[in-house]
């Protein structure tokens, strides 16, 4: 599993997780950071989603979220990877 945080990257989200798929990588917990435009995002992100592959959520809202954010990850959803 891959547990990732981003921002504005619709242009290359897919592209990202299809060649993280396809080198051996089975499931992403995606953490959204400060997005506008979530709903291009979720379109983007469904197949994934359907497929089981894509858990989506949002970021830690602060101004640095990395860590927080990773540890949230880790929180919510450390059992399942």
């Amino acid at each position: 599993s891959v547990c990732a945080i981003f921002r504005e990257e619709d242009r290359f989200i897919r592209e990202w997780l299809d060649f993280h798929l396809c080198n051996g990588f089975e499931h992403f917990f995606l953490f959204i950071d400060r997005q506008p435009n979530v709903t291009c995002t979720d379109a983007l992100l469904k197949p994934y989603i359907e497929k089981g592959q894509v858990t989506l959520d949002q970021g830690v809202a602060i101004p640095d979220p990395q860590i927080p954010t990773y540890n949230e990850c880790l929180q919510r959803y450390g059992h399942m990877s």
